[in-house]
């Protein structure tokens, strides 16, 4: 858990600079020759390391450019980058609207992280309006993918019977996954005890 809080955080930083820096000479050229043929995949690398400034000159305006470019033509981390971008106000200005439209983007191609996260708006009305049974089925899907703050956020619907009917089994078997398959971070792990000691 505490890696993935983290993760969440420096993504909104454009991939890493250790991405960055796997590019020289040529192959800069070739990155920016495939982004302008339209390869998605390129226009997010690119992207990042206009904004890192490896190998080329810092430049944030070519750094929104190419990553807008690359999540309209599908790409889903550049998705959820433009998501978290908006949510958080760093490379593109706060928007809770376009915020939600990207991460829904990216969702709906089946990435968990976006899933889990789009989830969360819903289950505390960010950009949308509040609905249970939608966060709980977005927690659900991202889940089964083995995504562990989705894992605790549904063992916690089962738990408190939010979007779905209470289930302690349910509630049992997914904070049980999420405790024992992941590092959980302090704060999951005093829910599983507390659980645990309340449920048996």
């Amino acid at each position: 858990m505490r890696s993935i809080s983290i993760w969440a955080i420096f993504v909104t930083a454009i991939i890493s600079a250790v991405s960055a820096n796997a590019y020289i000479g040529d192959q800069v050229a070739d990155l920016i020759a495939k982004s302008e043929s339209g390869n998605a995949d390129a226009q997010r690398e690119l992207s990042s390391l206009y904004y890192a400034g490896h190998h080329l000159d810092k430049d944030d305006a070519k750094a929104r450019y190419w990553l807008k470019l690359a999540a309209e033509n599908g790409d889903v981390s550049a998705q959820y980058i433009m998501y978290e971008n908006y949510k958080r106000g760093m490379l593109f200005p706060q928007d809770v609207e376009k915020a939600i439209h990207w991460c829904r983007q990216a969702a709906n191609q089946g990435y968990e992280v976006a899933e889990c996260a789009l989830g969360n708006a819903y289950s505390s009305g960010y950009g949308v309006e509040k609905d249970a049974k939608k966060a709980a089925a977005l927690f659900k899907r991202s889940a089964d993918k083995d995504y562990a703050q989705a894992q605790l956020m549904l063992g916690m619907a089962y738990l408190n019977g939010e979007g779905v009917s209470q289930d302690m089994a349910q509630a049992f078997k997914w904070l049980s996954i999420f405790h024992f398959l992941n590092d959980a971070d302090e704060d999951g792990q005093k829910k599983f005890i507390a659980f645990t000691k309340e449920f048996m």
